[in-house]
């Protein structure tokens, strides 16, 4: 068993410890970007590009018939050497919207780093760039043909547009191109087409076999909501040992290096402590050192109110979180 370490209380340990309670053990709120695969992936082994796209707004989905396309992401794929583009759609696994998404039988999880995802064949795919708000002609577009076209971002790794009209495997999809000395203003695609923006950037005059007006339904790449996460409890707070009665104060916003505050189980010694993470395990589990024996602390969120602690002694006690 760790036995608790008898000092003189001291005021600095003493508004630790109310500091560690009111805060630390607090279920913490961060405010965060929803994850995303809006930008440009490589494939890791192959080196086939992806530009994913927003997710499709509602008000494309209604113009393009089926299948649905509210909520899922366009996926334009170049081969690495180059070759015909083609489209492919991206849906979030439910219940695990941000961090899981199908495309077709393949399942890709995306990493908490936002970077990377691995599909469970091993393939990996890793990010070239950020889906970022783009100025036209960037975006959904609506054709007085009736069709409904897609404009990726123009980027040194090329643009494209793509059909989304009753939209499947084998939709259009051409990569486009600046008319030279036009950037910004004229663009052509599919060998015959070019398309100028009108001022403004909301619609767009396309002339190839037939003269069509263009008008932009959504941007592409429209800046996404600012979410707060919901509270999520952290290895932060007050624990304390169901077999000594000993409590752990552990900071709920620890940095590499920060104090724990140790206290005996009658309250009447407390001590500050230094302790680190250890490499890897940011977030869950520590170490500091009590009268020269190592302790470990581990944590797991799939338990989050127990605390596992143990000494070089191979002693294992378990502390409950206190608030």
């Amino acid at each position: 068993m760790i036995s608790p370490v008898h000092i003189r209380r001291t005021s600095v340990c003493s508004a630790m410890l109310v500091a560690g309670s009111l805060v630390a053990g607090l279920l913490v709120t961060t405010p965060a970007q929803a994850a995303h695969l809006h930008g440009v992936w490589q494939s890791v082994k192959s080196g086939s590009l992806f530009h994913v796209s927003p997710p499709v707004p509602a008000s494309v989905d209604s113009l393009a018939g089926k299948p649905s396309l509210a909520g899922a992401l366009v996926a334009v794929r170049t081969a690495k050497g180059g070759g015909t583009p083609t489209v492919m759609l991206l849906r979030w696994v439910d219940g695990m919207r941000g961090a899981q998404f199908r495309l077709g039988r393949a399942v890709g999880t995306l990493a908490p780093d936002g970077n990377h995802v691995r599909f469970g064949s091993g393939v990996q795919w890793a990010r070239v760039s950020h889906g970022s708000p783009a100025a036209a002609p960037a975006g959904f577009w609506s054709s007085s043909s009736g069709s409904v076209f897609m404009v990726t971002a123009p980027g040194s790794r090329g643009f494209f547009v793509a059909g989304l009209k009753n939209f499947s495997g084998r939709a259009y999809v051409s990569a486009a191109r600046w008319i030279p000395g036009m950037q910004g203003r004229q663009l052509s695609y599919g060998g015959s087409n070019t398309a100028t923006l009108a001022p403004g950037g909301r619609q767009m005059r396309v002339v190839g076999t037939k003269v069509n007006t263009w008008t932009l339904i959504a941007p592409w790449g429209a800046p996404r909501a600012h979410v707060v996460r919901a509270p999520q409890v952290s290895i932060g707070g007050n624990w304390r040992s169901r077999d000594s009665g000993v409590v752990l104060g552990i900071p709920g916003d620890a940095g590499r290096d920060f104090d724990v505050v140790w206290q005996s189980a009658n309250g009447r010694s407390m001590r500050k402590l230094r302790a680190n993470w250890t490499r890897g395990l940011r977030g869950t589990q520590l170490q500091f050192s009590r009268r020269q024996e190592r302790i470990t602390c581990t944590w797991s969120e799939r338990n989050p109110h127990s605390l596992q602690v143990m000494g070089w002694n191979g002693r294992t006690e378990t502390f409950t979180r206190t608030r």
